[in-house]
């Protein structure tokens, strides 16, 4: 009998024939699912790629093979290297798990090729390499992995081994360049998976085509110029300042008589009395501002040639590479989370000189920093000399050989360089805790500390700054991952999307817009952070569209709806802060609306006031709160967080219930309680020949109030309190106003008095009415279908008549028909976002951008794959005809502490995991008959019948409600069938 060592030696006794023996080899692209004559092939494969090492390149490395359906042996060099799952005979899969193996010193050698090899195992068919990071990572580098790879089925363990012919070596690495130039020509970029990487084959020419790296306070979009890079630069807190808003002492009166006037049937006089005695005018701009930019020249000429420039989301790089006739020059900018920085890092195959300037529209002062390594540059954001803010500094240091030099001109000179890493470090006095008395550190001395830390590490090098950012970002961007199919072509990101304007659907750009929600999440809000403001952290403005401020009637809520779902919860955080914050400001503005607890108006910024400001139709809405409530219940519906209930969300709801308690009214010819007089946002209607605003009992305002009473006594409940505002609300609960239907079975948006107001805007951008399907779980298709209906109606009445055309609208419009589960017309919303307001970049156009469409549309994305908002995990409500041939995500998060992944092909669920988090009971509805089994981490048994202790686990059918209970950190493996 052969031992497995005996057998090993046979087969490399073998190897010489074994890849020149005719095997029938064929090319594919990775990542995919295999296809063609073996879509449904059961059994093993080969794949075998080819990879030449830089002569640069230093160990160690290691090997990075992304994820694999179902196990998988690789090798490198004819090396075993690891495994990940088990082969036959006693099989299981490790589907869902990252490949990464590290490689013995002596493997892999600098200047030549390397053959890596992967024996794959399927035992669902249609299985491969089909994700994840794929990439050979050395101490000063990594190498993408090739696109295009041999693929054979059957298995023979000399396919893991080089030629022994020194000529059939050559043949073999010669065969794999000529498949697939674009891996081996001068380039430091090769081409990746499309879902993960944004790339063009020009600078930018504008703003919106430029490209952001962030890290939740600082920000940069990087243009890629060749003569002269461009790179604007953004601090979360650099804003103008004071005065705020402030409404009158007397408002609670005229509130009243506004009231009195409505219930009169006089909606008009009402509306100018607030007007005139309750809201107060705008006192604008008051705006978030930019640092500056940072510009940087070199000595080549304006030729280039091979020119890509990338955004590649899995590592945070925004990178940039051409060829000049001196050579390859290559620059990577990213915003280093752990460090605090953005950095700089330009190579150029030839020594040259690079120059340096920073420079702002105004308010900015730029002088060389003391020890002559960098520049500073310093002020005050004011509005033309008003308003003014915060200070700021930002510093510069350059990292390498040389000493640079300061020209005349401000700028700073570096000569005879082929390598130069830029530090930059950027300070502001605003103060979180308490934004009237700024802070009072040394702004200079605090950059300087930065900049100081940053180089010990690059000095240390043992870790590089690159790898720490990176590492920190992939931790947050890799929870996450979403495929929708395999591109037929690989096309430049614009050039996509130009497609798709023109009428195409792009499936693997629309995962790719997915991911690049929760970048710009991860890049523009993180712990300790200001919130993601209407631009994220990305502005070039001094006077931003709207100040670039907090918008509460539904774009700042929008900025967070991929939080939970996209698991990552923590970044949900900063609004929260936010809205603690705002809770003094709020209670003085309830006191002088007559009212007990906290109120929030319309809008808001980083100086935390809260009042009612502007016209009517914007300015007189008082539901801030109670949306913002929503957010901090879902933060504990997903993450199990009975401390974060406790300490944070129940004191929130608490001031929020106090004030609507206070401030709802009693309507004299319904005797229900309503809220008013207030906007439907930013919504009119027509009476009397009059375009109005303002009504009693709006319907949002309606859902909203509904909302936090029932989600107030499901806290109160799960806490144990009794405190006495549980009472009041259980009291009000039934008297409380329900919005209605109207007599052409749309939902109402205003109450309409005797009869129903007509729209003056029938495809008004705001779908505010409808708060109750979405984000709200108040309508169900299931549990209200008369409501349901209702809001169907009225969003096709919108859209028929123009609606949907601003690109937050277009997102809220995905997020409700995902609701409703019709996944089509979700899709033709996603293809449509895309279509008309999606910027090169991919920003959001409003227009102008906004990205609160960005967040909204991978939000309605994860809807239309997984919901949990109706008492159970649905898989797949919404998938659409478009993403059915095949697709899998992982790692999205469910109510109740779930984290599910799942696999379809031809809009078929055929598998899926869910990992429990905090041990509470599981419902899912069962979209397929299957079976279901549960799982200890890591341990993988290859039946699915039995759980991890043997016993029959019973088929369940489809429809029907599973429910069963689950052990936190164990995972629980469904098979359908």
């Amino acid at each position: 009998m052969l031992t497995w060592r005996h057998w090993w030696a046979c087969a490399l006794l073998a190897i010489g024939a074994g890849l020149c023996s005719g095997q029938e080899w064929r090319w594919t692209g990775v990542p995919s699912h295999w296809s063609g004559d073996i879509e449904q092939y059961d059994g093993l494969v080969w794949y075998r790629g080819v990879v030449d090492v830089p002569d640069d390149a230093r160990g160690p490395f290691v090997l990075y093979m992304g994820l694999i359906d179902d196990a998988d042996e690789t090798y490198v060099n004819g090396a075993f290297v690891g495994s990940t799952g088990r082969m036959p005979p006693q099989a299981s899969t490790a589907w869902q798990a990252e490949r990464m193996y590290p490689l013995p010193d002596g493997l892999i050698h600098a200047g030549e090729s390397a053959l890596i090899a992967v024996r794959v195992h399927d035992s669902g068919g249609a299985g491969g390499i089909y994700g994840g990071r794929l990439e050979l990572a050395g101490a000063n580098g990594s190498i993408p992995l090739p696109r295009r790879w041999q693929l054979t089925k059957g298995d023979d363990a000399a396919w893991a081994q080089w030629p022994s012919a020194s000529d059939d070596r050559m043949a073999l690495v010669d065969e794999h360049r000529t498949e697939q130039p674009h891996v081996w020509a001068k380039h430091p970029f090769a081409d990746v998976r499309d879902e993960s990487v944004l790339w063009y084959n020009q600078p930018a020419s504008g703003w919106t085509e430029a490209l952001p790296v962030g890290n939740g306070r600082l920000g940069a979009m990087v243009f890629g110029g060749v003569g002269e890079e461009r790179i604007q630069l953004n601090v979360d807190s650099l804003w103008a300042g004071p005065p705020v808003p402030e409404n009158p002492e007397d408002s609670g009166q005229w509130l009243a008589k506004a009231r009195e006037a409505f219930f009169a049937g006089n909606p008009s006089e009402g509306e100018q009395i607030i007007a005139r005695h309750v809201l107060v005018p705008d006192d604008t701009p008051r705006s978030h501002q930019t640092l500056g930019d940072l510009h940087i020249r070199m000595g080549l000429s304006e030729r280039a040639t091979e020119y890509r420039r990338q955004l590649d989301l899995t590592s945070g790089v925004a990178a940039t590479g051409f060829q000049t006739p001196s050579g390859m020059v290559v620059r990577r900018v990213y915003a280093s989370a752990p460090d605090d920085l953005i950095v700089v890092e330009i190579e150029s195959d030839r020594p040259t000189w690079f120059e340096f300037s920073l420079s702002r529209p105004r308010d900015a002062t730029v002088e060389p920093t003391s020890d002559g390594r960098g520049l500073r540059m310093f002020g005050r954001a004011t509005h033309n000399g008003r308003n003014p803010g915060t200070k700021f500094e930002a510093q510069i240091r350059l990292l390498g050989g040389g000493e640079p030099k300061h020209t005349e001109a401000g700028w700073l000179r570096l000569e005879g360089q082929t390598r130069v890493t830029v530090l930059l470090a950027a300070e502001t006095d605003y103060h979180f805790a308490d934004p009237e008395s700024p802070l009072t550190e040394d702004l200079s001395a605090a950059c300087r500390r930065t900049l100081d830390r940053a180089e010990a590490i690059d000095l240390d090098g043992l870790v590089t700054l690159g790898e720490r950012a990176a590492g920190e970002h992939r931790d947050l961007y890799e929870r996450c991952s979403l495929s929708l199919g395999d591109a037929k072509e690989y096309l430049p990101t614009d050039e996509r999307l130009a497609r798709v304007r023109g009428g195409a659907t792009d499936p693997v750009l629309e995962a790719l817009y997915f991911n690049f929600g929760r970048y710009l999440l991860i890049a523009s809000s993180r712990p300790g952070t200001l919130p993601a403001n209407l631009q994220g952290v990305w502005n070039e403005h001094i006077e931003a569209p709207w100040n670039a401020d907090y918008h509460t009637n539904i774009n700042l809520q929008m900025n967070y709806w991929p939080a939970e779902v996209c698991n990552l919860s923590e970044l949900h955080g900063p609004l929260f802060d936010l809205c603690d914050a705002l809770v003094p400001d709020g209670r003085e503005l309830a006191r002088r609306l007559g009212c007990d607890g906290t109120a929030m108006g319309h809008t808001t910024d980083v100086w935390l006031w809260g009042s009612l400001q502007g016209q009517p139709v914007w300015g007189m809405w008082v539901a801030g709160g109670g949306w913002m409530a929503q957010h901090y219940v879902e933060h504990y519906r997903f993450t199990q967080d009975e401390v974060f209930l406790a300490e944070r969300a129940w004191p929130y709801l608490r001031e929020v219930a106090a004030f609507y308690l206070d401030w709802l009214v009693t309507d004299p010819a319904t005797g229900l309680l309503v809220s008013g007089p207030t906007t439907s946002p930013e919504n009119t209607y027509i009476v009397d020949g009059q375009r109005l605003s303002l009504s009693m009992g709006p319907s949002m305002d309606q859902w909203v109030i509904l909302e936090l009473f029932e989600n107030l006594l499901d806290v109160g409940e799960a806490l144990g309190s009794d405190d006495a505002i549980l009472a009041r609300v259980r009291e009000a609960l039934p008297k409380l106003a329900r919005p209605g239907i109207g007599s052409d079975g749309r939902l109402l948006e205003w109450p309409g008095g005797p009869g129903e107001f007509a729209e003056a805007e029938p495809g008004h951008r705001h779908i505010s009415h409808l708060y109750g399907l979405h984000p709200s779980n108040l309508i169900s298709p299931r549990r209200t279908p008369e409501l349901a209906n209702a809001a169907r109606k009225s969003l096709e009445h919108r859209l028929a008549n123009g609606g949907g055309h601003t690109g937050w609208s277009r997102a809220w419009l995905i997020n409700m028909w995902a609701r409703l589960r019709d996944a089509d017309r979700a899709h033709d919303n996603v293809r449509l976002l895309l279509a008309k307001s999606t910027h090169p970049n991919l920003f959001d156009n409003h227009p102008p951008f906004q990205i609160d469409g960005n967040f909204g549309g991978t939000a309605g994305i994860a809807e239309m794959l997984l919901q949990s908002h109706d008492g159970a995990i649905e898989l797949l409500p919404a998938l659409p005809q478009a993403w059915s041939g095949s697709g899998n995500f992982r790692g999205l998060a469910a109510r109740g502490g779930f984290e599910v992944s799942a696999r379809w092909r031809d809009g078929r669920i055929e598998c899926s995991r869910l990992l429990s988090r905090a041990g509470r009971d599981c419902a899912l509805i069962v979209p397929r008959a299957g079976s279901v089994v549960e799982m200890s981490p890591g341990d993988f048994e290859s039946s699915i019948r039995s759980d991890q202790f043997g016993r029959t686990v019973a088929p369940f059918e489809a429809g029907e409600v599973l429910t069963f209970p689950t052990v936190a950190g164990y995972e629980y493996w469904l098979k359908f069938e």
